[in-house]
């Protein structure tokens, strides 16, 4: 039984490097967070920071059943390396409202 508990409470890690110091990643980033939606776009997602270095990003799914939606939250968090250059570890949870 707990196997299947493990998907909710040990999401998978993943971890992706960048060359770049972390400040700059993380400007990118709040820039990203912040574009406003055009008239003819569709808002496919939200974000925001939880913190300086921990960012939040909500998928907003196209379809839905009557009454529940699903959709995913990807939490990462902005650390840098011993070498001065960024790295982004993301975890994954799948949600459901």
């Amino acid at each position: 039984m707990i196997k299947y508990f493990k998907t909710f409470f040990y999401p998978q890690a993943m971890i992706y490097s960048y060359n770049l110091p972390k400040e700059l990643v993380t400007a990118r980033i709040r820039e990203v967070l912040q574009k406003k939606i055009t008239f003819f776009g569709t808002i496919d997602m939200t974000g925001y920071f939880l913190n300086d270095d921990t960012f939040a990003v909500n998928v907003v799914p196209a379809a839905s059943t009557t009454g529940v939606r699903f959709g995913s939250t990807l939490v990462g968090e902005i650390i840098e390396s011993q070498k001065g250059s960024a790295k982004i570890k993301t975890k994954e949870s799948k949600t459901r409202h």
